[in-house]
């Protein structure tokens, strides 16, 4: 039995509201120069719409950067090569990435109507043009684990940018805060 003040029930419920609010991480956008980032929840959205099809149905999704870029950062440091002479990028926010390739890590459930390779391959291009075509981040790796097999034809395991979940956000007050938004 589960009570209210039981402890997984609160972190169950405390992790939910993070999540919901949460932005995630910061994902650079271009190069060092650029000082662009997009929240990777926002990335994963746009992912997300532009996958959606019949038959496929993407699931747990994260966008983090590759073993190289860590490895690299780790041994890294300072950046001898750097011309003096050349402006400083600006500054990361907070809880951002450095401007590294990315890594796309999703897993998704599909029909067994065609070969598991083929579903990976056509879900792998969609999530690269996507995130290259709509979002400009480099991408260098997309990980792709199959979860579970659908059932043929059943209309509630197919995701579509209709059905997909959507974040609501605050209407704006005032003509200031329309013309922002």
């Amino acid at each position: 039995m589960t009570t209210a003040r039981d402890p997984q029930r609160v972190d169950g419920w405390t992790a939910a509201v993070r999540q919901r609010l949460g932005l995630g991480r910061l994902l650079p956008l271009g190069g060092p120069a650029d000082g662009a980032w997009i929240a990777e929840t926002a990335a994963a959205a746009v992912l997300r719409g532009a996958t959606a099809r019949p038959g496929t149905v993407l699931g747990k999704l994260r966008i983090g950067p590759t073993e190289e870029a860590v490895e690299a950062a780790v041994a890294g440091g300072h950046d001898a090569s750097r011309d003096p002479a050349e402006p400083v990028p600006p500054p990361a926010p907070p809880n951002a990435l450095p401007p590294v390739a990315l890594r796309i890590e999703a897993e998704f459930s599909t029909t067994p109507d065609r070969p598991l390779p083929d579903a990976a391959a056509a879900l792998r291009a969609a999530l690269l043009a996507a995130a290259t075509a709509r979002l400009g981040l480099e991408i260098a790796e997309v990980d792709l684990t199959v979860t579970a097999l659908l059932e043929v034809g059943a209309a509630d395991q197919v995701t579509t940018a209709e059905t997909a979940p959507s974040a609501r956000g605050a209407e704006p007050e005032g003509a200031v805060a329309t013309a922002a938004a």
